[in-house]
């Protein structure tokens, strides 16, 4: 009768320094570190230091890791930040991000006002152009869309 007992291979996780462990490409790697830390204060130090380390492909695992296992032993408020900085939404990143953000919209407001004033030149240009020609102020303010006030105010200038 054969046995459905598999072979492990048994580690000793002290036999590594923390910079091998973190250095090493893999997550079992990682949380071997994780499982070496002997309080609260160490598990958060390499949590930190791991982060930083974790590949694209690893950051739900070890977001689940956080909120599911660390959870009760760094707390809530904790996990959450970590979760936030493992996902890349460092409240520092998310204010830089919103400055730029902003300083985009203003200088996409400035090339639209720009534009517009430009777009004011050529239609008086446009209009002078026409009452130069001796076009009727009516059928200017068919094509330009402007009152005939306006096309007055043009022509004064």
């Amino acid at each position: 009768m054969k046995s459905n007992l598999s072979n492990y291979n048994l580690v000793d996780v002290n036999k590594f320094t923390e910079k091998e462990l973190i250095e090493d490409e893999t997550l079992i790697s990682k949380l071997m570190l994780l499982e070496k830390s002997g309080n609260t204060k160490e598990t958060l130090e390499y949590i930190e230091k791991i982060i930083p380390k974790i590949k694209e492909q690893e950051k739900e695992v070890m977001t689940r890791i956080i909120g599911i296992i660390f959870e009760k032993k760094i707390g809530k408020e904790k996990a959450n930040e970590l979760i936030k900085k493992l996902k890349g939404e460092d409240e520092e990143m998310l204010a830089v991000i919103e400055m730029i953000r902003k300083e985009n919209q203003m200088y996409i407001d400035i090339g639209v006002k720009k534009a517009r004033k430009e777009a004011k030149k050529e239609k008086q240009i446009i209009v002078k152009n026409m009452l130069n020609e001796k076009i009727p102020i009516s059928l200017i303010s068919k094509i330009t869309k402007l009152d005939e006030k306006e096309i007055e105010k043009i022509n004064k200038i």
